[in-house]
Order: C-alpha cells, then structure tokens, then sequence
C-alpha cells in the first residue's frame, strides 16, 4: 500500500519538475545560448573540459553532466572518450589527427548505432569538428570560433531556433494554411446548410476533410497510384465544382468496397481501404458543395507534397481553423515533441531502452522484450488531435526495429519471412471531448503507422500496409476506459485541460461536482484535479503507470491540502 502511495507521488512530483524545465534542459533562449556560448570562446587554451562547460551553456542540467562526469551514465571504453546515450560521442585525440575521419569512423562503430548519440565530436583542443546525426550536418572549425556557430548544437536545448507556437515545419504550416482556406471556403459556399444544422454540417465536414487529408497522403506514400486522387480530379470533375460532391460521393463508396465490380473509372481502379474511415453505410455523411474557387483550392493542397507531413504536428496545427473561443473555453492546449517525451521517457521509454542495452547480446532476452513491447497500451484520457499517442507509437516502433535489427546481426543477417510488426494500433487509446480533433487523432495515428512501415519496409525490405484498416486505434468522444484485465501494462499520459476555479464553465463545474463531491472544498480545486483523482482509481491494483503535464499549482496553497490526501488515503 505505501510502495502505490509513493509510486503516485513520484509521478505526479516528475510531472511538476517538467513544467518547471528540470527533466534535463533548461529554458534556455537563443539570445542567452548565444551569450553562453560567447563566454566559452576567444580562450588561450581548452581541456577536456570545455565539452561540459558547452553542454551546460546549452541548458544541459547540471545533475546530468556531473553525471557524466562521474561516468555514471558514460557508455564508452575509452578513457579519452564520452558517450551519453542520444546526447553525445565525444572523443580528445592528438594533434595532427584528421578529426573529419575519425567522426565518421566513430559515426559507423558499434556504439553508435547502440546509443545512437545526437552529435559526434572529435576535438585536438584546439580544432572541432562535429556532426549532427539527426539533421545529417557537419562542424569544422577552431574552438574559440564556436561562437560563430551556436545553431550547430542547439538541438541540445529540445528547442526550434525559428520557433512558432506549435514548432511547426514549412511543409506543416504550408499544407494546414491552405487547408484553411479550403475549410472556409467550403463553408461560405454552403452557408445556408450551415445555418439549418450547425452541429451536424460542421461533423460530416469534419469527416469529409479527415477522409480528404487520408487521400491527400495516401497518393503521395504509395498506398494509392502517384497523383491518382489529384489526376481523377483534374479529369473527371467540371472546372466550376458542379459535380464535385457526386464525385467524392462515389470516390468514399469505392474506398469502402472490396468488390468494385459494377463501377467505373476512375472510381474502380481506386484500392479498398475499409469502412473504419470510409465507411459510407453506418456513417454516411452529407458531401459539401464546391463553387470554382473551391475546386481550385482543393488542386492546390493536392499538388503539395504530402510525404512530408508530420501527422504529430499538423494534426494540431490544422485544428487552429476550430474557433480561438471555443478552443480557450475547452482548455486545448499543444504539446511540443520535446516536452511530450519528457513525459514519455521517465515513464517507460528509458526503462525499455535499458533492458534493451541489458539484451544486447542475448537473442533469447531481446525476443522477449519485443514480446513485452508488443503488449503495452498506452492511453490518453484527453487526447487532443493524439500527440502524445503518435509519439508513443513511433518511439514503441522505433524500438521494435532496434530490437529487429540486433536479432538480425546475432542471427548473422539471417530473419524469418514471417517478419512482421508487433506493435499494434489497437494498443492505443484515447478520449477527446470534441469530434474535429478526435477526427485528426485517428487520421494521424493511420498516417504515422504508415510512416513507421515504410521505415520498416527500408531497414528489413519487408512491406507491411496498413490497408484495408484492420487494425485501428480506439479514440472515441466519450468517458470509455482502456480495458485493463490486472495484468496488462498500461501507461496513462497526457496533458488534460487545467482551467481554475474562477474560468470553469458550467459544464465543467458539473463534472466537478459529479467526480469530486466527495471532497470538502472541491470547488477550490482546478479543472484538471478530475484527472488525477481518476487516475487514482485506474492505478488501484493495476499493473499501471500514470504521468500527466499539469502547472504545479496542483501542489500548492489550498489546493495540496483539499486533493492530495483524498488521493493517497484511496492508493
């Protein structure tokens, strides 16, 4: 009993150091980087050091490179060499050595591809060459010019330096924006439907557009023809957007039908996909009507290069087009990559990453972290467009083709043709209050599914597709909760809406008072204490784990002393 008391302290206490900036980097500015970074330039002399002292002008935490130091989290053998796992490989050679070899070689050596370090560094003391493993660049320079170069290692702060608001790509930004402007357009061509049903116009165009961003990737990855849905539109559709609703109407009954016997082109050379998302008979929905101005709009998001988006970002990025009222009013709020796998790592990654290291070089212990992997489920109870989801997936996948790979060398190159991936959407749960990003979340979870096989089909040469729609992730707009039998393992994560006492609105004033009456002065307490009391109840006598994003006024004044006993008197 007191070992569960504590466990959820510890988590709810790692939460709160994440938002302050402790799980590892500072919040640290460009501006004060740059500032950092002028302090340790323009020296008669370096040592070793200097590799710390730059760690640390980049926001490292201190507790971190002293442990480092202390070799307590170095992975290398050599006495003149560091290695922090997807941090750093640093090596101090003697003059004369040709550094630009020998960070390649270091870049090919067995603990590298293990630990898989951000950046490579070899240095003579006097002259550094680098290079980024992510964004495949390269350093060459005298060390007391490294103030020249101080974007070279900003990815040490788990920030952007052309920062917006949700750290969103070009090709992001690009696509969401005329996406928009599609979504209005549509919108003023069919006012007056609009006007008759609001909430049942705005779902079936909420729908419409999750099935119209599906096609838009689908013929830019392979899982449709080259351009198919962009030529078929171009072709068979009338330049003023007359029949474009009639087009779209057979285009989704094609995409939901095995059996195209009886159709015609274009629509019969179209694949089946299934009826999760096109499913045109339990979930039919209403076509928009297209003026010209619409039609040629819809070309141009189709003429984009959809291969490059990235569904953990554009999901939240597209969802900017619901209203900034009702956006505030339901507490949405974007969680950046960085901060989502500062939640996601402490929680199970790193301990998943350590058994894999412990496996290294046992091909029994490696199939059985694989199978242990391939049985987590991950749940988020208010999941937004699904970031925290995606990212969970591609890091369990990610893994899954470490684990593979290693399998294959011990193997000596040999694996089965029965090769497959375990890890599976139907792990992945999620709730979300409203319908357009709850749309997006399943969209995107398909779209990073897809990505992640396409990695795989490059890494193993196996193709797996994610048509027709099999498996599928359950995110649904209600209060379902992720079955959990007593044995699964089960992470629940996430970053439920916050909202005060005094900014509640009725609606959420009544779900206080429906899951905390119990509590005396439960009135007092923010939004977001629902969430943690439930997580009380889902983490009794479950094989579960639970970090949720929360500002730390949940452990201070009133608030401590209202909610935190009614939670660890109940573990």
């Amino acid at each position: 009993m007191l070992r569960k008391k504590m466990n959820l302290m510890i988590l709810c206490v790692i939460e709160i150091f994440i938002i302050c900036g402790g799980s590892g980097v500072a919040k640290y500015t460009f501006d004060q980087v740059k500032r950092n970074v002028a302090e340790i330039a323009n020296r008669d002399s370096y040592t070793k050091e200097f590799i710390f002292e730059l760690m640390a002008a980049y926001g490292r935490a201190t507790s971190a490179i002293n442990q480092l130091k202390s070799g307590a989290i170095d992975k290398s053998t050599d006495p003149n060499a560091l290695l922090q796992k997807g941090v750093l490989y640093f090596k101090v050679l003697p003059q004369g050595t040709l550094l630009e070899e020998k960070v390649e070689k270091m870049g090919s050596e067995s603990l590298s591809r293990r630990y898989e370090p951000r950046y490579i560094v070899a240095t003579d003391l006097h002259h550094i060459v680098a290079k980024d493993t992510i964004k495949h660049t390269t350093l060459d320079i005298e060390i007391k010019d490294i103030d020249n170069e101080v974007a070279f290692f900003y990815g040490w702060t788990g920030n952007k330096i052309n920062k917006g608001s949700a750290d969103e790509s070009v090709a992001d930004r690009r696509a969401a924006d005329k996406m928009k402007d599609l979504y209005d357009e549509i919108e003023r061509e069919n006012i007056d439907s609009f006007k008759a049903d609001p909430v049942g116009f705005r779902h079936d165009l909420n729908v419409f557009f999750s099935r119209l961003l599906f096609c838009f990737f689908a013929e830019d990855t392979g899982l449709f023809r080259p351009k198919q849905l962009t030529n078929s539109i171009k072709e068979y559709t009338e330049t003023d957007g007359s029949n474009l609703d009639l087009f779209f109407k057979e285009l989704f009954k094609s995409l939901d039908s095995e059996d195209k016997s009886g159709m015609t082109t274009p629509y019969s050379e179209f694949p089946y996909v299934n009826g999760s998302l096109f499913d045109t008979k339990e979930h039919n929905i209403a076509i928009p009507k297209f003026s010209p101005t619409a039609r040629h709009i819809l070309i141009l998001c189709a003429d984009l290069d959809w291969s490059g988006v990235n569904p953990d970002i554009f999901g939240t990025i597209f969802q900017g087009i619901v209203d900034e009222t009702r956006r505030d009013e339901n507490g949405m709020d974007y969680t950046s990559v960085p901060n989502i796998l500062k939640v996601i790592n402490p929680l199970f990654m790193d301990e998943l990453q350590e058994e894999f290291d412990k496996a290294f070089d046992d091909q029994n212990r490696l199939f059985k972290l694989w199978g242990r992997i391939s049985k987590i489920k991950v749940f988020d109870p208010a999941c937004g467009s699904g970031n925290f989801l995606i990212i969970s997936y591609k890091k369990l996948r990610e893994l899954e083709h470490d684990i593979i790979r290693r399998i294959a060398e011990l193997k000596h190159g040999v694996l089965s043709v029965k090769l497959n991936s375990q890890i599976k959407l139907d792990h992945f749960f999620g709730i979300e209050i409203e319908d357009f990003p709850r749309e997006l979340a399943v969209l995107s979870m398909y779209i990073a599914a897809h990505q992640m096989n396409i990695e795989f089909e490059k890494e193993f040469g196996k193709k797996i597709s994610i048509i027709p729609l099999i498996d599928m992730p359950t995110i649904q707009c209600g209060n379902e909760i992720c079955p959990n039998n007593g044995t699964d393992e089960i992470y629940v994560i996430g970053n439920p809406p916050y909202k005060g006492s005094r900014g509640q609105n009725q609606s959420q004033k009544q779900d206080m008072l429906q899951v905390l009456n119990g509590i005396d002065k439960y009135k007092y307490l923010d939004y977001i204490a629902i969430w943690f009391f439930k997580a009380s109840n889902y983490l009794y006598e479950k094989n579960t784990k639970i970090a949720f994003v929360s500002t730390n006024s949940i452990t201070q004044g009133d608030q401590a002393g209202i909610l935190w006993p009614n939670i660890l008197d109940r573990v």
